[in-house]
């Protein structure tokens, strides 16, 4: 990258930082810095000529506002949840922008590993000291009959948020470690594969390492003829299958095994919790309004509340009803038809931006597909990042014909 470029990139520094290690720090629940700078993405909208969008956009959202009114909301609760729509959709479209306007975030990419770095080692030093630890790591049960195990969280809120965070940049390394033939890529890979293991999110590396696999079979007929690809991906799955065989027979009542026991038993309540119950949940909140249209926005917490508790039997009133399942959340809230949208959307751009002729942005088009099935929310903006990082242009240099050309 060219002085020039790496002195444009750096006034995004600040954001950058914002959006990964401090977007939620010291503000209230469900309040990020991202949605207080919104009057500044909208600037940088009307700037860019991009309120056209923003008014096709709102103009839906409008258009359910009115349907649902008719199927009756309660009022107070679908504003408050219109206005943060509102918020998401100015920050999404100003990072469209963003992604349009500069060439290669290559510079930033390495911002956030640095950072990050240095970060993960105060984070480790906390656990000695016990200086900070709760603002470094996610001190809850993550299953039945497994002791608290320190998750690495980052000033986020949770583990599995910060691990997707983390996402893109695990992507971006891990092919550029298995196709190009740069020492420095190695220390890079171990800089951002260390934190996601100390997160210890399931949910986030299990996609990942399936991500890798069907990006690898969906392209084997270009990939096969990089033996770096080829040797270090045998090597990683003898390695991994090792180290679990290892862990399974010689310590049995470790947190990881313990947990994948759990799993596949139906012990595990976040797993569950994330996928096939938040979407029957979802579905019992949208057939007290309407299948089709779905509760509205804001309901959930208003009609759904009774749903939750009949559903896990609670006997303790829970502080918030809440769906951890982005689809789940989106067929709650617009059923159907919102589900339709949603996924049309998807495919349109899948093959509009040719997202398969690109290693990177395939295995985070693949990522997110699987992550939204399994966890995030609807207004989760780490995921509509990773969404248009994957409809982007940037990443020329993960396009097709680049593994025969560096070989």
């Amino acid at each position: 990258m060219t002085d020039s470029k790496t002195i444009a990139l750096n006034k995004y520094i600040p954001f950058v930082l914002i959006y990964f290690f401090m977007n939620s720090l010291f503000l209230p629940e469900g309040l990020l810095y991202t949605t207080l700078l919104t009057p500044l993405f909208f600037y940088e909208l009307e700037k860019n000529k991009m309120l056209n969008t923003l008014a096709l956009i709102l103009g839906i959202a409008l258009v359910f506002f009115i349907l649902h009114l008719f199927i009756g909301v309660q009022l107070a609760s679908y504003l408050k949840s219109f206005v943060l729509l509102i918020t998401v959709v100015i920050f999404c479209l100003w990072f469209i922008g963003f992604c349009k306007k500069v060439n290669h975030i290559d510079y930033l990419f390495k911002v956030i590993l640095y950072t990050n770095t240095v970060l993960t080692v105060f984070a480790l030093l906390s656990l000695k000291f016990g200086f900070l630890q709760s603002y470094f790591w996610y001190m809850v049960p993550i299953s039945p009959g497994i002791p608290i195990v320190p998750r690495l969280k980052m000033f986020t809120y949770e583990a599995s948020y910060y691990s997707l965070l983390l996402t893109p940049l695990v992507f971006y390394y891990l092919w550029q470690f298995l196709n190009f033939r740069k020492r420095i890529n190695t220390l890079y890979l171990v800089l951002v594969l260390l934190p996601l293991a100390l997160s210890f999110s399931m949910g986030v590396i299990a996609g990942i390492l399936i991500t890798m696999a069907l990006a690898i079979l969906l392209n084997i007929s270009s990939l096969s003829r990089n033996t770096r690809l080829m040797l270090y991906g045998v090597l990683g799955c003898l390695a991994l299958l090792a180290g679990f065989e290892i862990l399974y027979h010689f310590y049995p009542n470790n947190p990881l095994v313990a947990r994948l026991k759990n799993i596949p038993a139906g012990k595990d309540t976040s797993a569950r919790g994330r996928t096939y119950e938040a979407l029957q949940i979802a579905f019992q909140i949208a057939a007290q309004k309407s299948l089709w249209l779905g509760a509205g926005l804001g309901q959930i917490k208003e009609i759904g509340r009774d749903i939750i508790i009949n559903f896990y039997q609670f006997i303790k009133m829970p502080n918030a009803a809440r769906i951890p399942n982005a689809v789940g959340e989106t067929m709650a809230m617009y059923g159907f038809l919102g589900l339709l949208i949603r996924f049309s959307l998807i495919v349109y751009c899948f093959f509009k931006t040719t997202v398969y002729k690109n290693y990177y942005r395939l295995s985070l088009f693949i990522f997110i597909f699987i992550y939204q099935f399994t966890g995030s929310y609807f207004f989760n903006i780490a995921e509509y990042v990773i969404w248009i990082l994957a409809f982007s242009a940037l990443f020329p240099e993960f396009n097709k014909p680049y593994t025969q050309a560096h070989e």
